[in-house]
């Protein structure tokens, strides 16, 4: 095996990587101290993942600092929600209750 030997090793000879796959983010939600990635949002709610703490419960109202986007509208500010569901994968949705931002246009 010659010295640069590595430099010629092709895609299809690459194994795998390992872990988890990334799931895209659209924004992040942060709320006692934490951040988390948001995956899906809308104007009614959204849904982060990550979530490995017990920060909140199911039906339980909090506030935090909301940013994300899509193709077409961004938001950021701070909002009022409620816990909808926490799923053992770690995921967390949550309904808005109150808003305090305005969509801008990307």
């Amino acid at each position: 095996m010659g010295l640069f030997d590595f430099l010629k090793i092709k895609k299809a000879d690459k194994k795998p990587g390992k872990g988890k796959p990334q799931i895209p983010s659209k924004g992040t939600a942060t709320f006692s101290g934490r951040s988390f990635p948001v995956i899906e949002w809308s104007n009614k709610g959204f849904i982060i993942s990550n979530y490995d703490a017990d920060l909140v419960v199911e039906g339980q109202r909090f506030k935090l600092e909301f940013h994300a986007w899509d193709d077409k509208v961004a938001v950021k500010g701070k909002a009022d929600a409620i816990v909808t569901k926490i799923t053992e994968d770690q995921k967390l949705a949550a309904a808005f209750e109150l808003t305090y931002f305005t969509p801008t246009k990307r």
